[in-house]
């Protein structure tokens, strides 16, 4: 575990907090349970575990946002300061419950508990949002039930709206792949509450449909789908719910944050006006059996591209080397986490195959070494593309083959006629001429 790479942290913190069992680890700190000799009772102390100037900038900042807000839906500070080392620590409430994903995961929850789930964390929302702060990794593992109600656990990836000094680059995300809006997966700089609105709506949605609204085998597709992809309705899953819920979460997930409601005081609104909703029917994490549907979801939407192009690129790599090479064809960027690209081939003069393979080629050209898939936006493209460049990163990591160009087999029929397609021991694949 991450605990075991530091120096092992004193049993009593400060003269005031004795540490009494190790309860979570994650990528900032590590949280035990402590008795605090001030108060007389127990605390869930988080002690930062990186040496790294913006991992300790940001933990820092967890402590002073903590600081500030005072609300049942919040966890509620206590202490924070530096230990010898400058290992910093934070102290919160201990609080008694479960995870919002254990609970799902353990039990489900009943259309009513969703709503009091979502009124809760709205409101919690609405008092971080009042004090000019934004969460941006709202997530059920981040929410904890207690007695019945919900209590956001976690922040630390809030940031001021307007904060004077930025922890990321411009064009870096930062969140959670499933639950982040399309303009923070972009690493937009202007982010305000509609991202949190966004977040909010997938977990509702999770909690109400039995399912993530955004599935995929990695983060790739995933983040891919959020950019790209309409949201299922909720009751494709078989899921019996007011019209008005479904409105509601299909509204909240909306790519342009323009057509969100504007806040979370306005969802809270619009799910009390619900009335009472079904006490008795559960869903599950992995949710019910879908039922025969009378008109399907169409798989792409007519503001959708054909074609896409998804690299996975060196870390480093600047987009704007890449948006000059595209935008001759069409072509728009963005940039996932970790590097990974996803290049979109516009509607526009000429085949939208061809510009994509013009694209792929131009993208070759920066570098030989980038794994590239052509992605004709059909059912299951997107998985399948995101899982052979995921394989083809792995051959190259162990150094088993090339990076290549690859195509499925109806996007290679149609290029093999002006460009040079060829057929490999890993599959079809558009070679440079």
């Amino acid at each position: 575990m991450l605990a075991s790479t530091m120096v092992e942290p004193p049993r009593l913190v400060d003269e005031r907090f004795e540490l009494q069992a190790e309860v979570g680890a994650g990528g900032m700190g590590v949280v035990y349970r402590a008795f605090d000799r001030a108060r007389g009772n127990l605390v869930a102390l988080k002690l930062h575990n990186s040496t790294s100037a913006t991992s300790i900038s940001r933990f820092a900042r967890e402590a002073q946002v903590l600081a500030l807000l005072s609300h049942p839906n919040v966890v509620k500070y206590v202490a924070h300061g530096v230990l010898e080392g400058d290992r910093l620590y934070v102290a919160m409430e201990w609080v008694e419950g479960v995870t919002l994903f254990q609970q799902m995961n353990d039990r489900g929850l009943t259309l009513a508990e969703a709503i009091t789930v979502g009124l809760d964390v709205a409101e919690g929302l609405s008092h971080i949002h009042d004090h000019g702060i934004l969460h941006r990794d709202l997530k059920p593992s981040n929410v904890m039930q207690v007695a019945g109600r919900a209590k956001i656990i976690d922040f630390g990836l809030a940031r001021r709206m307007r904060a004077e000094t930025k922890l990321t680059q411009t064009g870096t995300a930062m969140g959670t792949p499933g639950y982040m809006a399309p303009e923070q997966i972009r690493g937009g700089t202007n982010l305000d509450v509609r991202v949190d609105v966004f977040a909010l709506g997938c977990l509702l949605y999770e909690c109400v449909a039995g399912a993530m609204a955004f599935q995929g085998p990695n983060w790739v597709a995933v983040q891919t789908k959020i950019l790209l992809k309409p949201v299922p309705p909720p009751s494709v899953y078989g899921v019996a719910i007011p019209l008005e819920l479904e409105q509601l979460l299909l509204a909240m997930l909306e790519k342009d944050p323009d057509r969100r409601p504007p806040d979370v005081a306005t969802v809270a609104t619009r799910l009390r006006a619900l009335g009472a909703l079904d006490t008795t029917v559960r869903q599950t994490f992995g949710g019910p059996v879908p039922v025969t549907l009378k008109q399907p979801v169409p798989w792409r939407s007519p503001a959708e591209p054909e074609y896409l192009v998804l690299a996975l690129t060196a870390a480093d790599t600047k987009l704007d080397q890449l948006d000059a090479l595209v935008a001759p064809l069409g072509a728009k960027v963005t940039r996932l986490a970790e590097g990974a690209v996803v290049i979109r081939i516009e509607p526009g003069e000429g085949d939208a195959a061809k510009r994509a393979a013009q694209c792929a080629l131009a993208v070759r050209e920066l570098a030989a070494n980038w794994p590239i898939n052509i992605v004709r936006n059909r059912e299951g493209a997107i998985d399948d593309a995101t899982q052979e460049l995921a394989a083809q990163e792995l051959a190259a990591v162990f150094k088993r083959g090339p990076t290549e160009i690859k195509l499925d087999a109806e996007t290679a029929a149609r290029l093999e006629e002006a460009f040079d397609v060829r057929r490999t021991k890993t599959g079809l694949v558009l070679a440079r001429r």
